[in-house]
């Protein structure tokens, strides 16, 4: 009956762990354009809120998901 309930209780946190993303704040260049970003991160790639300044200065500062800009259509 033990090995049942030790086995229940890990069936029970073992999704939660698999789940686990790996977020952090930092820098990240942009191999095509060598374009820099600071802000957060996921699994080492733009995903969250940040800020990118181009090679010509430009600077764009918004949301960006799975390292690319997240813009809504029809703004």
């Amino acid at each position: 009956m033990n090995f049942r309930k030790y086995f229940l209780i890990l069936l029970t946190f073992l999704p939660a762990a698999s789940y686990a993303q790996k977020s952090s704040t930092g820098s990240y260049t942009f191999p095509k354009d060598k374009s820099s970003y600071y802000g957060e991160l996921e699994s080492g790639k733009p995903n969250g809120k940040g800020k990118t300044i181009f090679v010509n200065g430009d600077s764009y500062e918004g949301e960006y998901v799975k390292g690319m800009v997240y813009r809504l259509s029809g703004r």
